[in-house]
């Protein structure tokens, strides 16, 4: 595996967006996207799949606004954090590296809802889209959520609802979120070094998470839910 890789920057709309690209800018194969889930943590936990660019693909990771070392703005309102915004981002992206002609997208969790929200706009270039760990419907995800979550520790709708769903994982949360988290998420102690960063980006700043998802995995209380 060549960990060799190209670190950029783009600036639009005053918004300073960090990109890294591995394998091979000028590689004849089809250069691939990969957005992070959240939003708040970057790209950094995803890394193990720079390993497609072993064969010289160009694989390009990129920390969407608010995530990772972009720009973050933690005191914008609602009304900043939209879909809208996010999707002009990944269009300037693409133009800015030139692949506008052909590309592929790999998204993980929220960045499989973004990736799906750009497939339906129908791009020429776009030659195909993965979702990976990502919801079709946030109201029947919720449902099954809830689920997982009492077949390991059950608890009645009203704690559910008082002490369960307005939890933030890295505040102290209830004993039962961290075991769902460890079960069905992730565990807090992951030692890889990759999602630890993820994970210290997410826990400094959560706006755009908690704005847009919720306050936890569990809640799905934030703006795309409507």
């Amino acid at each position: 595996m060549n960990d060799t890789y190209l670190y950029g920057e783009m600036f639009s709309e005053n918004i300073l967006t960090s990109y890294r690209i591995y394998g091979d800018r000028k590689s004849l194969l089809t250069p691939l996207i990969i957005l992070h889930g959240g939003p708040s943590g970057g790209f950094d936990y995803l890394l193990n799949y720079r390993r497609l660019a072993d064969d010289g693909r160009m694989v390009i990771f990129y920390d969407q606004y608010g995530c990772g070392r972009s720009t973050h703005f933690p005191h914008a309102d609602a009304s900043f954090w939209t879909i809208a915004r996010y999707l002009s981002q990944l269009t300037q992206l693409i133009h800015h590296l030139g692949i506008g002609h052909g590309y592929s997208i790999l998204g993980h969790s929220w960045g499989g809802m973004l990736a799906a929200e750009h497939a339906c706009l129908q791009p020429a270039g776009l030659r195909g889209t993965i979702l990976a760990s990502s919801p079709a419907s946030i109201a029947l995800w919720q449902q099954e959520a809830i689920r997982l979550f009492n077949a390991l520790t059950p608890m009645s709708d009203d704690d559910i609802k008082n002490v369960i769903m307005p939890a933030v994982i890295y505040q102290n949360p209830p004993e039962q979120l961290v075991a769902y988290y460890a079960r069905h998420v992730y565990t807090l102690a992951e030692e890889a070094v990759h999602v630890q960063r993820s994970n210290a980006q997410f826990a400094a700043d959560p706006t755009g998470y908690h704005i847009l998802w919720g306050t936890n995995e569990l809640a799905a209380n934030g703006k795309l839910a409507d």
